[in-house]
């Protein structure tokens, strides 16, 4: 009997699939498209309201998209509410097969976005062999392409052990966090750059220091329930950011061998056919 044979119902209703998100610290976020919770392999999916679109293969690899709608408030969701996605997340969904549930798609989380009435909507990929590649494909820009701190044949090699503070935070409100370790440096020297605390990693966007000792950053998105020392302390490491542009390579990082711009590409397009 086929796998199609076994799906087909005399209502021909919706299969059963189960969902698991899951990111590259080991975290997990995991759903049932039914009514009630459900068990396999241990662990426990809950009840969601979860519409997965229809599959679709074509020979365009990079069209096979899948768009997930998720409950209002669900928790794996909530996070991207206001900030894109910062590490690499995977989803497999396991489809009932008779008593038992297999696996029916592993795929990769492109977006997460929200429509008017605050519904979930999860766009994602397929892993797919045919989009690997050797190396990738560089633009022609004034600032450089590089991924701050890549290491590799023609990427950005700066090392980040050169460029971080360690410290503890004092105090931690919403996206805001105080320390007094975070005057070590000017301000906006960690602007664009990355705080981890235990497997917390989120994009630093401000970098004030205060006149009279200390400062403070905002992240990217909430970090809940960070990790605490023994001595109930919150520890982090802060690695310094960069705006890609020629000068701050040079003088910030002594890194200008390695810039992956193109400085001196005039601003204005010469050919566009107007007068220069």
């Amino acid at each position: 009997m086929t796998f199609d044979t076994k799906e087909q119902s005399a209502i021909q209703s919706r299969p059963k699939e189960i969902l698991d998100f899951a990111d590259e610290f080991g975290n997990h976020w995991r759903y049932a498209s039914g009514a009630q919770n459900v068990s396999h392999l241990g662990n426990t999916f809950y009840a969601d309201n979860c519409k997965i679109s229809e599959l679709e293969i074509s020979e365009n690899h990079t069209r096979n998209n899948i768009e997930i709608s998720l409950s209002r408030g669900n928790a794996f969701a909530i996070q991207y509410n206001s900030a894109p996605l910062e590490s690499p997340i995977s989803l497999t969904i396991y489809r009932l097969q008779g008593v038992d549930y297999i696996i029916y798609l592993s795929i990769m989380v492109e977006s997460v976005s929200f429509d008017d009435n605050e519904i979930p909507l999860v766009r994602c990929y397929p892993k797919t062999s045919s989009m690997a590649r050797v190396g990738r494909r560089r633009r022609c820009q004034i600032l450089c392409d590089h991924a701050l701190y890549s290491q590799g044949f023609a990427e950005c090699l700066v090392d980040p052990d050169n460029f971080k503070i360690e410290g503890i935070i004092d105090t931690i409100t919403g996206t805001t966090l105080i320390s007094t370790s975070f005057d070590e440096q000017a301000s906006n020297w960690l602007k664009g750059g990355e705080i981890v605390i235990g497997n917390a990693r989120r994009l630093i966007k401000e970098h004030t220091v205060y006149g009279g000792g200390g400062g403070e950053i905002k992240t990217s998105r909430v970090i809940v329930n960070p990790d605490v020392n023994s001595a109930g302390e919150i520890e982090f490491v802060a690695y310094a950011g960069c705006d890609h542009s020629a000068s701050t390579c040079e003088t910030k990082f002594n890194n200008k061998p390695n810039y992956g711009g193109a400085q001196h590409l005039p601003y204005k397009n010469p050919f566009i056919g107007d007068s220069i």
